[in-house]
């Protein structure tokens, strides 16, 4: 909403997704990385013009945004907001959130709920 149009490719995202994940394992084993700097990282592709555009979407296999919590951005978002409290948390809230992008990516239903 208000952001530029998408000019990524469904694999172009993920190698975004892989560069957050490479700099929340760094935090994780305790280096100087701030949590905020990655909070921002994930809020950046939660919120990408990509996850708005009907082209990219398409592309997927899942209801990006989901409902009741089972959503892709929604595990981006739980990942979030869990940097701040508890750095083990986050990574295990991660590892769901990529799981979950792979089954959209690669067309495999996902039943989240039970993650």
């Amino acid at each position: 909403p208000g952001q530029d149009r998408c000019k990524l490719s469904v694999a172009d995202y993920g190698a975004l997704l892989k560069n957050v994940e490479m700099d929340l394992m760094r935090l994780v084993e305790g280096d100087y990385l701030k949590p905020s700097i990655v909070q921002k990282q994930i809020r950046s592709l939660r919120k990408h013009s990509c996850l708005f555009s009907k082209e990219f979407t398409d592309q997927l296999h899942c209801n990006v945004h989901g409902c009741f919590g089972d959503g892709f951005t929604r595990k981006l978002k739980e990942v979030e907001q869990m940097l701040v409290t508890d750095l083990q948390e986050a990574h295990r809230l991660w590892s769901l959130a990529s799981t979950a992008w792979k089954d959209c990516k690669d067309g495999k239903p996902t039943d989240l709920a039970s993650a």
